[in-house]
């Protein structure tokens, strides 16, 4: 997993990563961004839930929430 702590990077730009990456998974669009952090509670907070959480999320489906 990828760590911060040797990049001093603000709480800010931080978030900006995590959403960067959220746009740059395959079949994630801009609605299906905003349920995944609606749901999650942030972009960082989607990357480190479990995909078994991720898969209830209505319409992410087992496809997606495994990549």
């Amino acid at each position: 997993m990828f760590s911060f702590a040797k990049y001093k990077f603000n709480a800010i730009s931080q978030e900006l990563i995590f959403q960067l990456a959220l746009s740059l998974i395959k079949g994630v669009g801009p609605n299906t961004a905003k349920k995944l952090i609606a749901y999650c509670g942030g972009p960082e907070a989607f990357f480190k839930e479990k995909i078994v959480n991720l898969k209830k999320i209505p319409t992410i489906g087992n496809v997606l929430a495994n990549q």
